[in-house]
């Protein structure tokens, strides 16, 4: 299953269009990148930008929980 993604460059986080995804095609998680904190919302997880060349291990974290 593809795994939507967004990527935010700066501390404003608002998420409109993924939203709107989430809300239409119902995704088992989906991903944000920002210079924010690590946050689980399900099914919203917050990344920060640090760890996007991690993302397997973040992955990998998530199928653990």
């Amino acid at each position: 299953h593809p795994i939507p993604v967004e990527v935010k460059g700066g501390n404003n986080v608002s998420a409109r269009s993924l939203k709107n995804y989430i809300e239409k095609h119902a995704p088992k998680i989906a991903l944000r990148f920002s210079e924010k904190g690590f946050e689980i919302r399900n099914p919203l997880i917050s990344v920060p930008l640090y760890l996007a060349p991690r993302l397997n291990e973040v992955l990998d974290y998530l199928e653990g929980k």
